[in-house]
């Protein structure tokens, strides 16, 4: 969590040499969905456990514009991998799609900017930075 860049400065630039550049508000970004941990029980509807890992060690999605289905598919298979050899029995569901600018909208309830969204090391990863997820 940068903690230090509440308004989300890191957003303006490009944060690696690796990165196509800064992600714009248009761009469209997809983010995983596994089963049962990102599934509530009672609904069947996506909960906001799809979403925790930005508030504590930052959230990798991709980007849609530099992300094939066919390097989608291979990182779908390589986290059902981990996770079996770790003993956790997840299933792909699919993906959620979220207009990028949708998600920079999003507030905190002291009305500050829940997330961060810019490009790190990799092509098509983006880092969501939460610094307060209701």
């Amino acid at each position: 969590m940068q903690e230090n860049d509440s308004q989300c400065n890191c957003e303006k630039v490009s944060v690696s040499q690796y990165s196509p550049g800064i992600i714009e508000d248009d761009e469209i970004l997809i983010r995983q969905i596994y089963s049962p941990i990102h599934i509530d029980k009672e609904t069947g509807k996506v909960n906001s456990t799809a979403f925790i890992d930005a508030q504590d060690k930052g959230m990798s999605v991709n980007r849609k514009t530099y992300t094939s289905l066919e390097e989608l598919n291979k990182k779908v298979e390589y986290k059902l991998k981990l996770d079996q050899e770790r003993g956790k029995d997840r299933h792909f569901l699919g993906v959620i799609y979220a207009n990028c600018e949708n998600v920079r909208s999003i507030k905190t309830n002291d009305n500050l900017k829940a997330f961060c969204v810019y490009s790190t090391l990799h092509v098509y990863l983006v880092q969501f930075i939460s610094y307060f997820l209701a």
